[in-house]
């Protein structure tokens, strides 16, 4: 009777062992299912988790299209394995997991599609979700809190807020006016993103911080709470009209680190075990299980700014004739090269205005040039220094003058007028007159010049004439020819033709549209070529900027859009207007805006200069060559 009792158990556990060895044989027994699973309704801002699990050992796994949430992290994948023995019959399951963790970033009603995956050679597709996103804490989320003993501060609109602020609300047309937005937080902020530029139509703005500037942290008491305080933008904005002008909000996603309290545990008032307010506004390192990243978006208030007109000049009814919108604290100065030169000789004018105001705006000053003298176009130059308090430098203008004529000539003082903050009132100043005598240049023959009759002979005996005479027929004369008559009628032809072409070209140089629009052209390739420069010198701040301003001040000269005017809506209507595709417009937006966004966000790389560059010249061409 032993031995028969041992037999059965000698062959039991033999076969066992056998089951053991080869358990994957009795797996694809089940029928595989493939299922999603997550929340039917969450609270806007909180953080949960989907995931989508399959009965088998799957492979090839393709996530979902997330839309209307914030993917926190994953797909992460998991495997499971399960085996039962009952009565001597083994089952063995196997179950594969993938999955997210997300966040509610808006309130509405979302889809998220289901996901795929291969087992055993075949695809399968799971069900989708429809996750509804609420205001407030959802009925689920306080019974997990309730049940885990945890639970997540919550980020209200004190903890953490953007708030703009400007230096004077009240600023007379084309006053600096400096423009700061700072995060106010009682939470430790590891990083933020700019995700919309504030909107400043009227004004001129320049930014003050560089694309490497590292806020700075410092503490302020609002209503008795001491915050963190960070500048991540600040701005110099010159006002170009008189009335009521608004800047819009600026928009920045934060991502913030919360502590998760335990309820059955004491906690001190610090929840983090640490001083609350970081020494380093970026780079507090919160470590262990009790922290969590929330993602927050955060919407600055806008201004209104109130832009008073200029005042007229003391005792008259206007503004001075020689001011051409200067405004802040500036000098005059001139110099020339020389004042005795020959005919044909260049001279030098170098005017230059330093100090500080909306000096990139000031205009070439009005010079009245002697009639002999050939003026070129003068090479502008400045050198801007942005600084927290704003803008200050030197715009300096270099004319080269060539006297075609000998004599005495004189250039009479040049005039600069700017309306003094300080002061309250305008202030002329002017340089000193220029007087040049100009003597006799070699080898031309020069024209009359005022009283002077003078000329140059090349030589004083001619060459006796050598060859066969043309003899004419006697009483043959020149007056009773045909060609007497044309050569006596074609001089006044001429010097009617030269005066109706004189009097247009001089309506033309009176219109300031017109000139504007035959000088647009060659104004923007000379800001291109400069930002070539800064291109080749990889300085993308100096490029991007130097891009903008050739595009913005294109599109004011070649379609008459006062710079006051100038915005991304009536440069898309006029270009529409002027028979410009609708492709060409929309390229050309897309550019101004990744100029002003790239002028304070991260610098790019070589080769996205060169694409930006190169696209910036096209639309130029393009627009220019456009059909009439």
């Amino acid at each position: 009777m032993l031995d028969k009792r041992r037999k059965p158990s000698f062959i039991t556990g033999f076969l066992l062992l056998w089951i053991l060895m080869f358990p994957t044989a009795l797996l694809y027994a089940a029928d595989i299912e493939f299922v999603a699973n997550g929340p039917h309704e969450v609270s806007l801002g909180e953080q949960f988790e989907i995931s989508y699990s399959v009965n088998g050992n799957g492979s090839s796994f393709i996530g979902p299209q997330i839309t209307g949430f914030s993917v926190l992290s994953g797909p992460n994948p998991s495997t499971s394995s399960n085996v039962q023995i009952i009565n001597g019959q083994m089952t063995q399951s196997i179950s594969t997991s993938f999955s997210f963790y997300l966040q509610a970033t808006q309130l509405g009603t979302f889809t998220i599609p289901g996901a795929s995956i291969t087992v055993n050679g075949r695809r399968y597709k799971s069900n989708s979700l429809t996750i509804k996103v609420v205001k407030g804490q959802t009925s689920a989320a306080r019974q997990q809190q309730a049940q885990s003993g945890t639970t997540v501060a919550t980020l209200g609109n004190k903890d953490v807020f953007l708030k703009a602020s400007v230096s004077k609300s009240n600023p007379v047309e084309g006053e600096q006016v400096i423009v700061s937005y700072k995060i106010y937080t009682r939470v430790p902020i590891p990083e933020y993103q700019v995700t919309k530029v504030p909107s400043s139509v009227g004004f001129w703005a320049q930014d003050l911080l560089d694309a490497n500037y590292r806020p700075k942290q410092f503490t302020e008491r609002i209503g008795g709470q001491p915050y963190a305080v960070a500048e991540i933008k600040k701005e110099a904005l010159f006002p170009q009209k008189a009335g009521k002008l608004i800047i819009q909000p600026i928009e920045v996603d934060v991502v913030a680190q919360m502590a998760v309290k335990q309820s059955k545990k004491k906690h001190s008032t610090d929840p983090f075990g640490n001083d609350p307010f970081f020494d380093s506004f970026f780079n507090d390192v919160f470590s262990g299980p009790q922290v969590e990243q929330v993602k927050k978006s955060l919407v600055s208030n806008s201004l209104a700014i109130n832009v008073q007109s200029l005042p007229n000049a003391k005792g008259e009814s206007g503004k001075p004739a020689d001011f051409t919108g200067a405004v802040g604290k500036f000098n005059l100065s001139t110099k020339v090269d020389k004042t005795a030169v020959k005919a044909d000789e260049p001279i030098t004018l170098n005017v230059t205005i330093s100090g500080k105001g909306n000096i990139k705006l000031i205009d070439n000053p009005k010079i009245v040039f002697p009639s002999d003298f050939e003026v070129y176009d003068p090479k502008i130059s400045d050198n801007v220094s942005t600084s927290s308090g704003g803008i200050a430098g030197t715009k300096s203008f270099e004319y080269i003058l060539i006297p075609r004529n000998p004599g005495k000539f004189t250039i009479k003082p040049i005039s600069f007028t700017f309306y003094d903050l300080d002061q309250h009132r305008y202030i002329t100043q002017t340089s000193p007159a220029y007087t040049f005598n100009v003597s006799k240049g070699e080898g031309k023959m020069y024209t009359s010049s005022g009283s002077q009759d003078l000329t140059l002979r090349d030589s004083d005996i001619h060459f006796i004439k050598q060859g066969d005479p043309k003899l004419k027929m006697a009483g043959e004369y020149f007056y009773k020819s045909p060609l007497f008559w044309i050569w006596l009628i074609l001089p006044a032809l001429l010097f009617a033709t030269l005066l109706i072409l004189m009097k247009n070209e001089l309506k033309k140089r009176r219109d300031a549209a017109l000139m504007k629009n035959r000088r647009a052209t060659r104004m923007a390739r000379k800001r291109m070529s400069k930002a070539k420069s800064f291109l080749v010198d990889k300085n993308s701040d100096l490029f991007y900027e130097e891009v903008s301003q050739a595009l913005w001040n294109y599109l004011s000269d070649k379609f008459y859009i006062q710079r006051a005017e100038l915005s991304m809506e009536t440069v898309r209507e006029t270009l529409l207007q002027k028979n410009v595709s609708e492709s060409v417009v929309d390229e050309l937006i897309k550019m101004l805006e990744h100029c002003e966004f790239a002028r304070f966000a991260q610098a790019g790389k070589a080769s996205d200069l060169q694409q930006v560059y190169d696209s910036a010249v096209t639309l130029i061409t393009t627009i220019e060559n456009k059909p009439k």
